[in-house]
């Protein structure tokens, strides 16, 4: 029988930031389909969002994700 504490996950989940969530594909999608401006959002709420930069989203994922 395995035990839980014998389980390595795969993918550790975490809470993302704010400035993941606004570079999220789908939210900036959505932000764009309904007017709004991430940069100028990300402004009010004092935070730095990036461009568009797949490749180091690939990397994090890569590095989040061992297996």
């Amino acid at each position: 029988m395995i035990a839980m504490d014998d389980i390595q996950p795969c993918w550790v989940p975490h809470e993302p930031g704010v400035a993941e969530v606004l570079n999220d594909p789908i939210v900036k999608a959505v932000m764009r389909a309904d007017g709004l401006d991430r940069e100028e959002l990300a402004a009010v709420l004092g935070i730095e969002v990036r461009q568009a930069d797949r490749s180091s989203h690939r990397a994090r994922q890569k590095e989040a994700a061992p297996c």
